[in-house]
Order: structure tokens, then C-alpha cells, then sequence
């Protein structure tokens, strides 16, 4: 407890009284806290000073200590404690966020690090992840890409996807910007719809339709496609559901989407009066 104690109180005389400390102490300390992590009874309170540091509200030049770190941050993502593996993820979200000169080296690292994560159960622990992910995935190589492509495809089948939509979107999108190989909407777009769960129906089709919306001159060919499913009684009535859920929201867009080879059904806006007839058999 004592040293755990001094660990922190290091930490926040660093953040919010880093003027007594030169360049060089500052650096000591830092290295001195990387130290301390290598004790599994002190690795929590050092995720935790690393986060007190690196959000200090002033910017320190720790950039170099910071990028040293980062190797025994990602190592205690993996934990099994679950206070040590949020600490260690809330401190590497701070340095991408706060620090980017740090980390710019080490995208493709981090990328396919931390997505291993996603596979895991835990809300929390996936949703910073993900806010990770997506500061980091510009900078990452085509095979680290192509890594978590393969991971977010399989992520987008499971129930919490429902629950973090706002975090995967942007994600997807990205991916799919890339516009390479795997990465090309057309691949994205139809590995989501294959084994789309039930619960993930909307959620799924939601990813899809941002990104044909990405890229508008892909949108023809895929709602071509997704008509045909749609109006195509052999199909699944699950994959049916999923195509008319892309189709009304690419049709609820601002920008007009011009459908060259679209028959039918169409997402154009059509009123229909209805009119209530009597009939009545003639004796």
C-alpha cells in the first residue's frame, strides 16, 4: 500500500507540479514507473499514474519516455485483472489522444494488438478498444488492416454490436476507404451480410449502407444487388430483412443517389392514395 501510494502521489506531483522537475527527472521518473511495472502488485497503480501523467492537463515533453512505455502498456492490455487490463487501456487511449508523436510509429503494433480485444465479452474493454482503433488504424500497415478487417467482420455476427454501433461505423468506414483488396466496400459489404445475426440485423445494416454511402459510386452496383435479394423469394427471409434495412437507409439520405440500373423495389419516395371502395353483391 505505501508504495503503491508514492507511486501515485509521483504521478500527480509530475501532472500538475511538473515545473520542479528538469527534463532529466522527469525522464528517471517515467522510467522508474516502467520499472514498477514489471511488479504484479504494483502494475494497477502504475496504469494508473501513467493515466494521471499523460492526462495532465499541461503538455509534457515525455513524447520519447512515453513511446518506450508503450510496449509494457500493450503487455498489461492482456492481463487478466480486469482493474489492471481498463487502467492499462484508459492510459494508452491518453497517450494516442494527448501524445501522438508517440504512438505514430507504433500503429501498426498497436492496431493489431489491441484488436485481439475485440473478442472479448466485456463491454467496457471493447468500447476503448475501439476508441483506440480508431485514432490509430490511419497510420497502420495494409496487413495489420487486413488483420482487424477479419476481426471487426467477425465482431459484426455478435449480439454487442448492438450496444456500440457509434464506435464501429467510423471504423468500418475507414476500412473500407482504404478501397484495396480485402478491404473494398464490395468485400465488406457482403461478408457482413453473410451470417448477420438476427439482433444484429439493423446494426449490420447500418455499417453497410455508411459505407456504400462512402463510396457513391459503388452504391449502384450493391443496391442492384440487394433488390434482387430483396424481391428474390428463395432467399432467406433474414437476408430479405437485412437488404430492405440497407436499402431505407441509404433511401433516408440527404444526398440523391442516382440508380441506373435499379428496377425494383425502389427507395424513391412514392405516394399512393388509397381509396376505401364498398362492394356490395348485386341480387
Amino acid at each position: 500500500d505505501i508504495k503503491q501510494s508514492a507511486i501515485l502521489a509521483m504521478a500527480n506531483l509530475i501532472a500538475y507540479a511538473s515545473d520542479i522537475f528538469d527534463s532529466k527527472k522527469l525522464s528517471d521518473s517515467i522510467t522508474t514507473l516502467q520499472e514498477r511495472s514489471k511488479s504484479e502488485a504494483l502494475r494497477f497503480a502504475v496504469m494508473k499514474a501513467f493515466y494521471t501523467i499523460v492526462s495532465s492537463p499541461k503538455k509534457l515533453p515525455i513524447d520519447k519516455q512515453l513511446e518506450s512505455c508503450l510496449k509494457d502498456v500493450l503487455q498489461m492490455t492482456h492481463k487478466i485483472l480486469r482493474p489492471v487490463k481498463l487502467a492499462a487501456l484508459d492510459s494508452l487511449l491518453a497517450i494516442c489522444e494527448k501524445y501522438p508523436n508517440a504512438v505514430k510509429n507504433s500503429s501498426s503494433d498497436i492496431v493489431q494488438d489491441v484488436a485481439q480485444l475485440i473478442k472479448e465479452g466485456d463491454l467496457l474493454v471493447i468500447r476503448t478498444t475501439l476508441k483506440v482503433l480508431k485514432i490509430t488504424i490511419s497510420g497502420a500497415s495494409e496487413p495489420a488492416l487486413i488483420a482487424l478487417l477479419q476481426v471487426m467482420l467477425e465482431f459484426c455476427k455478435t449480439p454487442v454490436l448492438n450496444s456500440l454501433q457509434d464506435e464501429v461505423v467510423p471504423i468500418m468506414c475507414i476500412l473500407a476507404g482504404k478501397n484495396k483488396g480485402e478491404l473494398s466496400p464490395g468485400h465488406i459489404c457482403e461478408s457482413l451480410k453473410a451470417g448477420t445475426l438476427e439482433k444484429t440485423l439493423r446494426p449490420v445494416a447500418a455499417v453497410i449502407a455508411n459505407i456504400l454511402m462512402l463510396h457513391k459510386e459503388e452504391i449502384g452496383k450493391h443496391m442492384e444487388l440487394y433488390a434482387k435479394v430483396l424481391a428474390n423469394d428463395s432467399e432467406s427471409p433474414q437476408n430479405r430483412k437485412l437488404a430492405a434495412i440497407v436499402i431505407g437507409n441509404i433511401g433516408q439520405s440527404n444526398d440523391p443517389v442516382s440508380y441506373t440500373h435499379l428496377t425494383l423495389p425502389t427507395i424513391l419516395l412514392v405516394q399512393i392514395s388509397v381509396v376505401a371502395v364498398s362492394l356490395k353483391k348485386k341480387k
